[in-house]
């Protein structure tokens, strides 16, 4: 059988028209007020870790130098009650750090997170959120700082700010404020952008997802009023269907300075930063 150069030339329109759909399509990746559907149920981890790090304090008129390494993970069962009730319950919440001054080791001491393995109650009225103990014990300072970072997370709609409401297509690229990444929710007076490009839809933990990336760069205060700076690269798997980030990930360097006690301090390394959710 003989094709002819009509036939050709109609399966290379059909071909090109069918990449030029696909290169438009357009998606929705944040709605202004969105919660998960009631009944939901996700499993949120977070993971930081400094390797080799180095350090220098001044205290009084001696100098030290040393290396650090720093770990912290946290795994939360969440539950979606409804729209105005969120469950949380924090199952792994731990933070250590291993250091050596002036060729000294010195004692590592785990910090547990002050809301492991207590339940808490998250409810919205009046448009504001309300975090809560489950026991009904008054929360100590600790777990006061921690549940109002909950309250805060819930009010504050990064989604919409980070990857707008309009459609959104596959090579876009747009500026997003630092303060409004999840690497800065414990940082204060953040300063700096991220660059996201949508680079692809891709299937990530059997979920059809955004993958956008970009550089990052932010520049805060910590809770005890340490300058901090990260710069890496940004990585976002992001579930369209769900409107969830699956994966949020950073590679870079961090450095962090200021006074303490009798004295001043320094250190900078390299920083790894992971924030994940599983949709159950």
């Amino acid at each position: 059988m003989k094709i002819t150069n009509q036939l050709l030339t109609l399966a290379a329109c059909t071909v090109l028209a069918a990449t030029a759909s696909a290169a438009d399509e357009t998606y929705v990746l944040a709605k202004k007020d969105h919660t998960p559907k009631a009944g939901s149920k996700h499993v949120e981890s977070k993971k930081m870790a400094m390797k080799n790090g180095t350090l220098k304090v001044k205290a009084g008129e001696q100098a030290m130098e040393g290396t650090c390494a720093i770990t912290e993970t946290e795994t939360e069962a969440v539950e979606y009650v409804s729209a105005d009730k969120v469950k949380r319950l924090m199952t792994v919440g731990e933070k250590s750090q291993k250091m050596t001054m002036n060729g000294q080791e010195l004692p590592d001491e785990p910090h547990p997170n002050p809301l492991l393995k207590v339940p808490v109650t998250l409810t919205k009225a009046d448009g504001e959120w309300t975090a809560t103990l489950d026991d009904g014990k008054e929360p100590t300072d600790e777990q006061e700082t921690a549940l109002s970072k909950h309250e805060k997370n819930m009010d504050k709609s990064e989604s919409v700010t980070m990857y707008g409401t309009e459609p959104r297509k596959v090579g876009d690229t747009w500026t997003v404020k630092a303060a409004d990444m999840p690497f800065a929710q414990d940082q204060e007076d953040t300063e700096g952008s991220v660059k996201l490009t949508f680079k692809a839809v891709e299937d990530y933990q059997g979920k059809k997802c955004a993958h956008l990336e970009g550089p990052m760069e932010i520049k805060g205060k910590s809770a005890e009023g340490q300058s901090i700076s990260l710069k890496g690269n940004v990585i976002v798997y992001r579930s369209i269907e769900d409107l969830v980030d699956l994966k949020v990930s950073l590679d870079g360097k961090m450095e962090m300075s200021g006074d303490i006690p009798n004295g001043s301090m320094s250190m900078n390394g390299d920083m790894t930063m992971e924030f994940s959710t599983k949709v159950e």
